[in-house]
């Protein structure tokens, strides 16, 4: 059903605001019914279309990367539940992208999922991987 909803967005226009809210709906849909990895796909795509329509630092744009935040986290829960460490371990790392993008390097919410994810890596005997801790390139929080 959601795709079907995301196809007839489409057919009225790309960018429109209507495939925008059509986009977070099939999302939000599949988040509540135990699909979060689906959701991703999904907020992924409105998150590529909102960064080119309002542009990166759009308030907008900083609540989509918040949903993705949001799932990426339920996933990880879920993962290490089931013993799934290396499925968790990436989406911590996708979660923690895109919070450095929301928020900037020295965010207090950085620190407390890079302090999760290092406790988390602890208790399995290993240490944090060093390419979460280092930073490709300074990016300012978004407004």
């Amino acid at each position: 059903a959601g795709s079907k909803a995301v196809l007839e967005a489409e057919a009225i226009g790309k960018d429109s605001a209507q495939l925008a809210f059509t986009l977070n709906e099939v999302a939000r849909m599949h988040v509540q019914v135990g699909t979060p990895e689906i959701a991703v796909k999904f907020l992924e795509r409105l998150l590529r279309m909102m960064e080119k329509e309002l542009g990166p630092r759009h308030a907008s744009v900083g609540a989509v990367l918040g949903s993705l935040i949001s799932v990426h986290r339920r996933i990880a829960g879920a993962a290490w539940q089931r013993d799934d460490a290396p499925t968790a371990e990436h989406h911590l790392g996708l979660a923690l992208h895109h919070m450095r993008r929301r928020h900037g390097d020295t965010h207090s919410a950085v620190a407390e999922l890079l302090r999760e994810m290092a406790q988390t890596a602890r208790k399995q005997g290993r240490a944090l991987p060093a390419p979460h801790l280092n930073r490709r390139r300074r990016r300012p929080p978004m407004e």
